[in-house]
């Protein structure tokens, strides 16, 4: 008898402890995708910085006669920085963040820059994961 009550505590443990495991594997938790999408009147370049890693380079592709894009998703977005510049002259470039399709961030810059050889505009941006949740107040 005395062998069943211990065979009984073992099984019961390891039923706890599989019931555990599973729990936390169905965490529900996770982060919503973030999809970024640059646009501009010209041809741009740039880099992003995605969680605070490794810098990675932007380059852009035209999207029509008059405008040039680069777009893509993150997945599990803690921070993100993003640099993207060009030549000067008439122009605009914007940076757009979005969540669930929801536009939740936006810089643009636009106006006619002369144009001087090597002359660039930049525009930055930065985005932390949840920061259109919080509310701020104007000091």
């Amino acid at each position: 008898m005395f062998m069943n009550v211990e065979n009984m505590k073992s099984k019961l443990i390891l039923i706890l402890l599989l019931f555990i495991l599973i729990s936390i594997s169905c965490n529900t938790d996770s982060k919503d995708e973030i999809s970024v999408k640059i646009i501009c009147s010209s041809a741009f370049d740039g880099n992003y910085i995605y969680n605070g890693g490794v810098t990675e380079t932007i380059v852009s592709t035209q999207s029509s006669a008059s405008s040039f894009l680069f777009e893509t998703i993150f997945k599990d977005l803690d921070s993100l920085y993003i640099l993207a510049t060009k030549s000067t002259g008439p122009s605009y470039i914007s940076i757009f963040i979005y969540r669930k399709h929801t536009q939740v961030k936006k810089v643009t810059l636009s106006g006619n820059y002369p144009s001087v050889d090597s002359a660039q505009v930049s525009v930055e941006l930065t985005y932390n994961y949840g920061e259109e949740t919080t509310t701020s107040t104007a000091k």
